[in-house]
């Protein structure tokens, strides 16, 4: 049986919106889990209590951190790949800006395992979303075939790309600035460009 989550559609509180919301989050930590362990520690996590301000991931290391907002849809037996992955965002608590990304995702229920994965930024998600309820809805519509051509397969990538995508944010997505951690006590200040996106420098910012 589809759930919302499968669906991207907005329901009213109940039994199957719970069930959407406990995968969803599980999604979430999963995410997180897999970038802090893929990096080796070098990126951490922390992900919101509420969710209003559009956030649920915030990836940082010791001086600077990006946003992630993460949408996924469940696939088991009764979905194939042939299917298209379907996410609703609301325009209410959408803004778009460079230290925000989206981090759609496929979460198989059978393997217990997640991939395909499409990161896109929130400016570029602006552009090429569709629009519907009168600009209530922001929708996406991607293929999951592996080798697709529509106008999201720039930004979709497998399961083992996953930490080096986030650590480096901008490999697949243009040139992403991170905002700068304020240790002083002070507001976080956007940065710009990631040392190790320079196109002059390696990812190990040398």
């Amino acid at each position: 049986m589809k759930t919302a989550l499968d669906e991207g559609l907005d329901v009213q509180p109940g039994p199957s919106h719970e069930l959407s919301s406990r995968i969803g989050k599980a999604v979430e930590y999963m995410v997180a889990a897999m970038v802090v362990l893929g990096t080796r520690g070098a990126v951490n996590a922390s992900t919101a209590m509420v969710d209003d301000a559009g956030v649920d991931v915030t990836f940082f290391n010791r001086t600077r951190s990006i946003d992630v907002q993460i949408k996924g849809r469940t696939l088991d037996a009764k979905n194939s790949m042939d299917s298209k992955f379907v996410a609703n965002v609301r325009s209410a608590t959408f803004q778009p800006r460079e230290d925000l990304t989206f981090l759609f995702v496929i979460a198989n229920l059978d393997s217990m395992e997640l991939g395909p994965f499409w990161l896109v930024p929130s400016m570029e998600f602006e552009k090429r979303t569709n629009v519907l309820k009168q600009g209530e809805i922001l929708r996406i519509t991607a293929s999951m075939k592996p080798g697709t051509r529509d106008k999201w397969s720039e930004f979709q990538f497998v399961r083992k790309d996953l930490a080096m995508k986030i650590s480096q944010l901008g490999s697949a997505v243009g040139q992403m600035p991170f905002r700068r951690i304020d240790r002083t006590g002070g507001a976080a200040q956007l940065l710009g460009v990631h040392p190790a996106l320079r196109p002059d420098r390696g990812a190990d910012g040398g």
